[in-house]
């Protein structure tokens, strides 16, 4: 059996950081090209990873679902997935693996999706350009050696992360994943609010209405906000 194809990679981390709860933290981003059909055995991810189809069709076989993806097509492969690649001649692929950070220490697993999610919701087809000039811009930067690559690669893919979660529809997506992004987006907005008046004492009354809540809301999500880990 022919031997599989070597994966270059661009570029892969050290580890993780402490970061918020719903921040993807970049493990690897390759390529991988096949002159010859092959298979790479079934799998189980411990990661999340991206799959660009650039040339040829990809297929693998994902949860015991066969899917084939055209070029421009795009698979996310989610923690826990078992998964076998079926490599066809003239194929060329990106990967991008990645962790959320401080999903390790929830003890769920996948924290993305809904748990009836089928593989072939996993999938997102057509052009999709603003995420593959995100792509574009990864691959680019990768190539570059100085001391900021680690730091530019994840700023991007955080981008590519919530373009990807923006074109998923809002059904497939876990309810735990859904409600932690409200609170770090609730939490942001806060957080920018309070350094647009940093000079003046704000009630709870005029901090609710520039946010566009009840006071009663306003203070459930601060008490949210303060509980989390």
């Amino acid at each position: 059996m022919p031997s599989i194809p070597k994966p270059h990679y661009f570029y892969r981390s050290s580890g993780q950081g402490g970061l918020e709860f719903v921040r993807p933290v970049l493990g690897s981003f390759t390529y991988v090209t096949a002159d010859h059909a092959q298979v790479f055995p079934r799998h189980q991810h411990l990661n999340y990873q991206l799959i660009f189809a650039q040339r040829g069709r990809y297929r693998c076989v994902l949860n015991d679902t066969t899917l084939e993806l055209k070029p421009r097509d795009l698979l996310i492969v989610k923690q826990g997935d078992w998964h076998e690649d079926i490599f066809a001649s003239r194929l060329r692929y990106l990967t991008v693996n990645f962790d959320l950070a401080g999903n390790e220490r929830s003890g769920i697993g996948d924290i993305l999706f809904n748990a009836d999610v089928k593989p072939e919701q996993q999938v997102l087809r057509g052009p999709n350009r603003a995420i593959w000039q995100l792509l574009a811009r990864m691959e680019a930067e990768s190539k570059r050696d100085d001391h900021v690559v680690a730091h530019v690669e994840n700023a991007l893919l955080l981008q590519l992360f919530w373009w990807l979660v923006r074109s998923l529809p809002r059904e497939h997506l876990s309810p735990i994943f859904l409600q932690q992004s409200a609170a770090q987006a609730f939490s942001e907005r806060l957080r920018r609010l309070f350094e647009r008046h940093l000079a003046e004492n704000l009630s709870a009354a005029a901090i609710a209405a520039e946010l566009g809540v009840s006071v009663r809301t306003l203070t459930k999500r601060c008490r949210e906000v303060a509980a989390r880990p």
